[in-house]
């Protein structure tokens, strides 16, 4: 536009929005009528359809979250809280025009605000158990370990005399106590000390003709006949065992 440097948003939308009317108010190169009264004679007569889209996911960028057991979801690196009635479910959560984190249940029946919250001051209701750590910090823990029982008692508060084991006034000596092993009888399974078991000869010839094709890899018609009766009569001897079919096939090899 001539004679104009700077305009700001709301002059141009003005502009905008009254050269739209004038337009709309010219006469129709082809009608009678004007063009803005031909374009709402035809609007008016076109059948309406049911937009399939839906109007949320038009207005707003929407997307979801699983809310973790802590009640809370994690939006570009910072968590948020969330009602503690979608723990472990699914949620909604978008922007509104001004700015502002909302969010809602998958069927959008309910909305609810996402607050900002940092974890390490967050002072709510624990969720768990105390640990092991944190049950040693107690005044007195009293467990049972081989029969031998064993109290912590917090000994600050008491006089040196007063605190059991302790050499004091009494110069009474500490107290030891022995746990009973837990194995009376320990076996060693070292490979030296093991009982050795004799090797069992074949007794099946069938068997023995398979391990001898297995071990010299070949058929029983490829071995020679001085060798075939080499094994037949140790096998009827009762002493051909697989250590010594393997003793052989490895100087035959």
């Amino acid at each position: 536009m001539k004679g104009i440097e700077t305009i700001t948003l709301s002059d141009l939308n003005s502009l905008v929005h009254l050269y739209s009317v004038q337009r709309l108010q010219r006469k129709h190169p082809n009608r009678a009528q004007s063009i803005g009264h031909i374009y709402q004679a035809g609007l008016r007569m076109h059948k309406q359809r049911k937009l399939k889209t839906d109007i949320f996911a038009l207005l707003y960028t929407e997307n979801t979250r699983v809310v973790s057991a802590t009640a809370d979801i994690q939006i570009d690196n910072q968590l948020y809280k969330v009602p503690e009635q979608y723990v472990m479910q699914k949620v909604r959560f978008y922007t509104t025009p001004d700015g502002q984190l909302k969010g809602s249940s998958m069927d959008r029946h309910h909305t609810f605000d996402l607050q900002m919250f940092d974890p390490a001051m967050e002072t709510g209701t624990r969720r768990h158990a105390p640990t092991p750590k944190e049950q040693l910090k107690d005044e007195t823990l009293t467990g049972k370990v081989h029969n031998l029982k064993i109290t912590n008692t917090n000994t600050d508060d008491l006089q040196e005399s007063e605190v059991p084991g302790r050499v004091g006034s009494d110069n009474a000596a500490p107290k030891v106590h022995h746990l009973p092993a837990a194995e009376d009888r320990v076996t060693s399974d070292s490979p030296f000390q093991a009982e050795s078991k004799p090797i069992a000869a074949f007794s099946d010839w069938n068997r023995c003709k398979r391990y001898i094709c297995k071990a010299f890899d070949c058929r029983w018609v490829d071995l020679a006949d001085p060798t075939q009766n080499l094994f037949v009569e140790t096998f009827e001897t009762g002493k051909l065992t697989r250590e010594i079919i393997d003793n052989l096939a490895q100087t035959a090899s």
